[in-house]
């Protein structure tokens, strides 16, 4: 279903519940702007996501609502994380069909429930919003460029494709950094493109390794989806890691066993005086044990990676989930 016919379906039959399967963040985003401008004029607009919120909440809100004398319109995002044991009770509500005043509509990233999937079909309140193909993506870049007045080479729609992705949040907040860059450019050049785009990827990966090692989960997660949405391979971010961790370790050692001076583990081990600074506060934070054991973890990770046959991703968020718990 294009963003088109979804807003002509609910606009000329809509549902009381609606369940609404889309990927992608910017698609979302859009979804999101069109239900509120449609229903602003009746409705009064409150969002949830099950991330902060429990359903049974949301539930008791929208039964509630009568008594609070408004139409709500009311977004779920994250519907993913609903538990087992209260699909049942989303189920139950499709099906009466309740004669809310309110509107309702569940985001999930995709739908594994087979029932919910069948019954949400079944009474027309199920919308799949579809992701764009690689043609459509090609004509957001190109137009994008060509709003803006950018003039550029050929081959550049693809190129962004393959080194991005196609994650629209992801390409769209690329574009805007290379509009940026392009402000003086008589022509933007593949080569002037692979500066930006790998430089993105390196930003984002060195931002990761910081999140990982101070444990913050909010942003260990978002930069993950964000590094991953840009083709970037799982054991590239693992031995960057292994790597930094190895370097805190040296730099530990060698600042509280040899008593060398900063300048003097600068040159010995080669690294920038920024880098130096970050990862003496991170050596001071950790004991050795502490480290010793994140970096045999990475290893551990590393090699179940390249033995296993199991998808990367997959094992390296378990991973993640579980050093954050420690």
């Amino acid at each position: 279903m294009s963003l088109k016919d979804f807003e002509k379906n609910i606009t000329s039959n809509p549902r009381p519940i609606n369940i609404v399967t889309v990927s992608d963040l910017f698609l979302k985003k859009k979804i999101v702007n069109i239900i509120e401008e449609n229903f602003k004029d009746t409705h009064e607009l409150t969002k949830f996501t099950l991330l902060e919120t429990s359903f049974g909440e949301i539930i008791t809100y929208l039964k509630n609502s009568p008594m609070l004398g408004k139409k709500l319109l009311i977004t779920v995002t994250d519907a993913q994380h609903i538990e087992k044991s209260n699909i049942n009770e989303l189920i139950k509500l499709i099906e009466k069909n309740h004669k809310f005043k309110n509107i309702i509509f569940f985001f999930f990233d995709n739908l594994k429930n087979k029932k919910l999937l069948e019954v949400s079909k079944k009474t027309n309140c199920y919308h799949n919003i579809s992701s764009p193909d690689k043609k459509t993506i090609r004509g957001y870049i190109s137009g994008y460029f060509k709003k803006n007045n950018i003039k550029f080479e050929h081959g550049i729609e693809d190129f962004i494709i393959e080194n991005i992705g196609t994650d629209l949040e992801s390409i769209f907040f690329e574009l805007e950094k290379i509009k940026n860059f392009s402000v003086n450019l008589e022509l933007l050049t593949l080569s002037n493109l692979k500066k930006i785009i790998f430089s993105t990827k390196e930003e984002s990966i060195f931002k990761f390794t910081d999140s990982f090692l101070r444990k913050d989960f909010k942003n260990i997660f978002e930069i993950l989806h964000n590094i991953t949405t840009m083709n970037t391979d799982i054991e590239q971010i693992l031995s960057i890691l292994i790597n930094t961790v190895t370097t805190i370790l040296n730099i530990k050692s060698l600042n509280q066993e040899s008593n060398m001076e900063i300048k003097e583990i600068q040159n010995k081990l080669g690294i920038h005086p920024y880098s130096l600074k970050k990862n003496l506060s991170f050596a001071h934070s950790f004991s050795f044990e502490e480290l010793y054991n994140i970096l045999n973890e990475l290893i551990n990770v590393q090699y179940k990676i390249r033995s296993s046959g199991i998808k990367k991703e997959l094992l390296f968020k378990q991973f993640l989930i579980e050093y954050i718990d420690k």
